[in-house]
């Protein structure tokens, strides 16, 4: 083991602010990835809570100053976070998985029409990273799916009118001649 791998998973996070703080995001999640194929579980272990702090500081939505502010996770930003956190998980079990989860599940509740840009794009990225852990690690937390379709007819039921609502309401007749 090299002492570059030993490192990747440390989290430096002034190290992704200011100018060029995307790019540095970007390398040290594609060499966090890398290092997540060589490493040994015990190597991994520790470097979890400061991965998680990273991740949801990156997607939860919250008050930032211009001084603390991380890129915003865009495409490939969300693409890499997603497939560290399912390689992080594949090689480690621990309960924090379901813990991020339901952090996560909890950043993106609450979203409406006058959020943010930034907002916006952490929400989605968020749903994105849920979504990626769920597909790889469903057997783990088939608990959290109903959870997931809860807070979705949750956020969908509260933008339908309620006439909507009330036809389709399950185990009623459509028809009001009966």
């Amino acid at each position: 083991m090299s002492e570059r791998d030993a490192s990747a998973l440390t989290v430096d996070p002034g190290r992704f602010t200011g100018e060029g703080s995307d790019l540095s995001l970007l390398s040290w999640l594609r060499s966090a990835d890398q290092a997540l194929d060589t490493l040994t579980t015990d190597e991994i272990t520790p470097a979890v809570d400061g991965v998680h702090k990273l991740v949801l500081r990156l997607l939860v939505p919250g008050p930032v100053s211009p001084a603390t502010a991380l890129p915003k996770p865009g495409r490939p930003i969300r693409h890499l976070v997603a497939r560290v956190i399912v390689k992080l998980h594949k090689r480690v079990e621990s309960r924090q998985l379901f813990d991020l989860i339901q952090a996560l599940l909890k950043g993106v509740d609450g979203g409406n029409k006058s959020m943010s840009p930034l907002e916006n794009v952490q929400r989605v990225a968020s749903w994105y990273t849920i979504g990626e852990v769920i597909k790889e690690h469903g057997a783990n937390v088939s608990g959290m799916v109903l959870v997931d379709w809860m807070l979705w007819l949750r956020r969908v039921a509260s933008r339908i009118p309620y006439r909507l609502v009330r036809v389709y309401e399950p185990g009623r007749s459509r028809s009001r001649r009966s």
